[in-house]
């Protein structure tokens, strides 16, 4: 009895421990990604920071509720809700590396330097940008709320006085160290920053954060993996989500090695990375149901009975379970890239990404090549069918690219010094777009 006493407060200290690295994580992580959008904007400091104002104003409207909801509810509970809201808040902040930019709400005027002349540009703000900063203040009240639980909860644990103090001491030099780490960590993701950088690029980080929060997440019927059986059965809920939680920082590692694997790996590597995210965890709370029920243990939770006196909100969830599998899935496998030549320019519409016009006065050469084109994207838009937006390699340099994964040849284009590459769904549908153009230029 004595040894289980002695257990559970350790296990509890060192869970406030990772809260108190989680809580620096989170926060410091908005500075490299506000520079990141700092550079989308030519270099504006103000608008690149501005998700870590709203990390920070959210302690603004949270500090006093999150005081409120610990008196009421317990720290254990808070802690979880708090889990909760910073996962809905990295959602929200992955979100806005795909949704959303290319959608203009605003202009901003910016005074850049030229070739030494200081000129007016026109800067588009794109809806992305507001869908991260939402993120960024939904992550905001997560922060807040752990720091309202783990700062007393470790002085409980410590008993007060001396030793509840070194240990706050200690969580705050994990903090540190958390906060020291996240650039590093972001550095070595992205590698050198430049203004083509993007969200994209920092999406892995998102997914391993996510990964480290889901074990936490506590069983309800709102986030989290709600499928019949992790809601049928709390043991059930609890081991599927530390099973996803380890799936997910893998998933992200892997999304950090695809920007170094050859191109056609992705055919491979983007469906895999789908089925480990999704289904290896339903796969488990399956098998781990069947196991359950053998050994007469899978008993129903107070949370599944409370959602059958709801029938409404369990149709809501199937649907949105539902709508976000067609959605990934329509992603990752369909869309198209059309072709329009005329005599004066070539126009390039494509799904999940940006529209291109070019002037056909201003291409210098064309060439058809063989094979896929080698680089890493640096930024756009990859799927199993597209990969789409910048690239940079040795060979060619900085390039920007509309081709299809499965096509093995591809135009390149030249004009001055930018490299343009494309290609149809197949070889013949390719040779006949060059046909095409070599015709359109030789006029």
């Amino acid at each position: 009895m004595a040894q289980s006493a002695n257990r559970r407060p350790t296990v509890a200290i060192i869970t406030m421990f990772f809260l108190f690295a989680m809580i620096s994580f989170v926060t410091n992580l908005a500075a490299p990604i506000g520079t990141i959008w700092g550079n989308t904007f030519e270099g504006n400091s103000v608008l690149g920071m501005m998700g870590n104002m709203m990390n920070f104003l959210a302690y603004l409207f949270m500090g006093i509720p999150a005081g409120k909801l610990l008196e009421r509810i317990g720290y254990k509970k808070t802690a979880l809700w708090a889990m909760a809201v910073g996962v809905v808040g990295l959602v929200f902040q992955y979100l806005s590396s795909i949704v959303g930019t290319d959608t203009e709400v605003l202009s901003m005027t910016a005074h850049v330097k030229e070739n030494g002349v200081e000129v007016a540009k026109q800067l588009p703000v794109c809806l992305n940008f507001f869908i991260y900063l939402l993120g960024a203040f939904i992550c905001g009240f997560c922060v807040c709320m752990l720091n309202t639980v783990v700062n007393p909860m470790l002085n409980l644990l410590g008993g007060g006085g001396n030793k509840g103090n070194q240990l706050i001491q200690t969580g705050g030099a994990l903090n540190s160290l958390a906060g020291t780490l996240t650039p590093f960590f972001v550095g070595a993701l992205i590698g050198q920053l430049s203004k083509d950088t993007s969200m994209n690029n920092v999406t892995p980080l998102l997914f391993i954060a996510m990964g480290n929060w889901m074990p936490k997440i506590k069983q309800n019927s709102t986030l989290g993996i709600k499928i019949k059986w992790t809601l049928y059965n709390e043991e059930n809920w609890n081991k599927t989500h530390r099973v996803a939680g380890f799936v997910w920082v893998i998933g992200g590692v892997i999304f950090c090695l695809m920007g170094f694997v050859a191109e056609k790996m992705l055919l491979f590597l983007l469906p895999l990375e789908v089925i480990l995210l999704a289904v290896v965890p339903m796969v488990y709370s399956w098998n781990l149901a069947w196991k359950q029920k053998q050994a007469g243990t899978f008993t129903e939770s107070q949370v599944n009975k409370d959602l059958k006196k709801h029938p409404v909100l369990m149709g809501v969830t199937a649907v949105l379970v539902t709508a976000i599998l067609q959605g990934v899935g329509c992603i990752m496998f369909t869309g198209d890239i059309d072709y329009t030549v005329t005599n004066e320019k070539l126009t390039i519409d494509a799904d999940f990404h940006s529209d291109l016009a070019i002037s056909l006065e201003t291409i210098d050469s064309m060439e058809l090549c063989q094979g896929h084109p080698g680089g890493t994207r640096t930024w756009g838009f990859a799927s199993a069918r597209l990969m789409m937006g910048w690239f940079e390699s040795d060979e060619l340099g900085d390039y920007t690219r509309y081709t299809y994964t499965g096509c093995d040849s591809y135009i390149l284009l030249t004009s001055g010094e930018d490299i343009l590459i494309l290609n149809a769904k197949t070889e013949s549908d390719t040779q006949a777009l060059y046909e095409t153009l070599t015709e359109k230029l030789a006029g």
